[in-house]
């Protein structure tokens, strides 16, 4: 049962991963907020002070939502004209 609970988390990982503009959005997301990240998983502080510390430093607009959006789309649109693209190649 678990085994099976584990295979299809997997699977619906897998599916969300591989969606054109959510997997390239979560990874710039990523990317973008690495920082935060770091520290809200590295640091030895306090969750509080953690959460604080990043609402103060890096809680902005820009790099949570609308730079990882706008590569999302970029790779996005590189990703579905890339069959156009191997057609006129050939």
């Amino acid at each position: 049962m678990l085994g099976e609970l584990l295979s299809e988390l997997r699977a619906h990982a897998n599916d969300r991963i591989r969606n054109p503009l959510l997997g390239p959005f979560t990874a710039a997301w990523i990317v973008t907020n690495w920082r935060p990240l770091s520290v809200l998983i590295a640091s030895n502080e306090p969750i509080e002070i953690r959460i604080e510390f990043i609402e103060e430093n890096y809680f902005n607009v820009a790099s949570l939502f609308v730079v990882p959006l706008g590569f999302a789309l970029l790779l996005s649109l590189i990703h579905i004209s890339e069959p156009t693209r191997q057609a006129e190649i050939s």
